[in-house]
């Protein structure tokens, strides 16, 4: 089965989105081109998917490994060392995730009104669960590995 290919204007917004928002808000500089990729065929990511509603419905989906979120929770939260590092993780996770839905929202509807709900964070997630997800994936490749986003929406009738 082929994954449904993001509408180009969505590819171009979450393209230009992502690198914004992980050098801004996490030190995060990449390391090569972003382009379309693959989720790894095995092994767990982390991931984070955060729906929006409004004129346009859908929803955005952030992966990457552990070690990589781990990373964007130290720098994000400036902490060297955590008590409770899965559940910050988790947390920088989905504000990684909120922020990258609002950006790419922005880019496509600068007028639009969305709700975005609370982000619903999984860590260790199979990358077989992520696979069944019918919709292209970019990815982000940085140092400690990539991070890979994809957005689905529906137009309202």
């Amino acid at each position: 089965m082929s994954a449904t290919a993001l509408p180009d204007e969505a590819r171009r917004a979450i393209l230009t989105a992502v690198p914004e928002v992980l050098e801004t808000m996490f030190f995060a500089v990449l390391e090569a081109v972003p382009g379309t990729g693959s989720i790894p065929a095995s092994g767990g990511l982390d991931i984070s998917r955060a729906t929006f509603s409004g004129s346009v419905g859908g929803q955005v989906i952030v992966a990457a490994n552990t070690e990589q979120t781990a990373s964007f929770a130290d720098a994000f939260l400036a902490l060297e060392a955590q008590e409770d590092r899965a559940a910050n993780t988790g947390l920088v996770l989905g504000e990684l995730t909120n922020m990258i839905c609002g950006a790419a929202l922005g880019r496509l509807w600068p007028d639009g009104i969305f709700s975005i709900s609370t982000p619903v964070t999984q860590l260790s997630c199979p990358a077989s669960e992520l696979r069944s997800y019918d919709s292209e994936w970019l990815e982000f490749p940085l140092d400690s590995g990539s991070v890979f986003v994809t957005m689905t929406m529906e137009v309202a009738g």
